[in-house]
């Protein structure tokens, strides 16, 4: 009888579809896990001047080129928009679809939080006049300052600010197959799939200016919004290392999507002005968003997206792994809102105004690549 049983045991374990050369940990059939994102964007471009302070004794004050003139926000010099570090999620999960644990399929969302750039100067003993710059359809240096009547007689007080914000989200699933010994020793993997990311970003620029002369007290108050989209949509490949060692790993995973980003802008502004405390309608357009430019408009373009994965893991035990990484990736030709802001100005289509001459400003559609990267830390549950 003894014999029996062992010739039964002996048939049932060349049964088992689990292969005996991989570890424990390996034959979980499915996995699930949730990292904490650390990560910096690169900085919002605000390639053209839009804040200067100017002299009185100027014969253009606050306008570029003028000895006075000292630019406070954009231009080549700037760093840009600086919106700080990034928290977030990412969600990852995925099971195998055979039963030697070759082949798997896998999914993973992130989502970053929304992060906001602030920026603001007045006027003060110090810098008397702060203004917007700009140019004249014919290539003439002037500023918003410079056009109104009698601002010298009455300095006015004000205020401009300049506030952007900026989110980041995606998602992909993938086959991958796994080659090697997982499990114990060196791995690698081949993968193939599909990639959506989505960047949403703002810029508001305000302008609060106060002054009385002769009994009149005027107020006037605008803003121009540029709000840009990106979606991407296309298909990845990749590839990694892994080794494992007792309860250690240690991974790096390589991944190139190609597709198509579809592009939208939104360009609007609008113009207040109240006297002795009497508003009068608003109007369309102010200063960097005038009719010329204002509206939606769409485009698409051919995008890539290399990404870079560095993780090292620990088994706490054999279901549950806390690890560690490094992430980075980079998204060409994607639209930004600093970059879509024209300096060239035709005034006459200014408070309200019909247009007299070349139609200026004009939207701008102009791509740039935007780079992600940080630490990610996470827990990773298999069953």
């Amino acid at each position: 009888m003894d014999s029996q049983f062992g010739l039964a045991l002996q048939q049932a374990s060349w049964a088992s579809p689990l292969p005996k050369k991989l570890p424990l940990r390996e034959m979980d059939g499915f996995w699930v896990g949730v990292d904490y994102l650390n990560w910096r964007i690169k900085n919002g471009p605000l390639p053209n001047p839009m804040i200067t302070s100017g002299s009185p004794s100027d014969a253009v004050p606050g306008a570029l080129g003028q000895l006075g003139t000292r630019v406070l926000a954009g231009g080549n010099s700037s760093n840009g928009m600086d919106y700080g570090p990034f928290s977030g999620i990412r969600m990852n999960g995925g099971f195998f679809l055979d039963d030697d644990r070759i082949f798997s399929f896998e999914g993973s969302a992130f989502l970053l939080e929304q992060r906001s750039y602030n920026f603001s100067a007045s006027t003060s003993d110090l810098q008397p006049i702060v203004t917007a710059p700009f140019f004249n359809t014919n290539g003439i240096a002037s500023s918003i300052f410079a056009t109104v009547p009698d601002n010298l007689t009455s300095l006015p007080n004000s205020t401009l600010s300049i506030y952007s914000y900026s989110k980041l989200s995606g998602g992909e699933a993938n086959v991958k197959a796994r080659f090697g010994n997982p499990g114990n020793g060196f791995s690698s993997n081949l993968l193939f799939g599909g990639k959506f990311t989505e960047l949403e970003e703002n810029l508001i620029y305000s302008i609060n200016s106060q002054r009385s002369a002769g009994g009149i007290n005027s107020v006037t108050q605008g803003t121009d919004q540029f709000l840009t989209r990106n979606w991407f949509y296309g298909v990845q490949v990749g590839g990694g290392l892994n080794y494992d060692y007792k309860r250690f790993h240690a991974s790096a995973l390589g991944k190139i999507a190609l597709g198509q980003t579809q592009q939208n802008i939104a360009i609007a502004g609008s113009r207040t002005n109240t006297i002795n405390g009497v508003s009068a309608a608003p109007t369309d357009g102010f200063v960097y968003a005038l009719p010329t430019n204002s509206g939606m408009q769409n485009q698409s373009a051919f995008s890539a997206i290399p990404e870079l994965q560095f993780r090292l893991g620990y088994d706490v035990t054999r279901h549950i792994q806390l690890y560690a990484g490094y992430d980075y990736f980079y998204w060409t030709n994607v639209l930004r809102p600093g970059n879509a802001v024209d300096s060239v100005i035709n005034t006459s289509q200014r408070n309200g105004q019909s247009l007299v001459g070349a139609p200026r400003p004009e939207p701008i559609m102009s791509p740039s690549g935007i780079w992600a990267q940080g630490m990610t830390f996470g827990v990773e549950l298999k069953y």
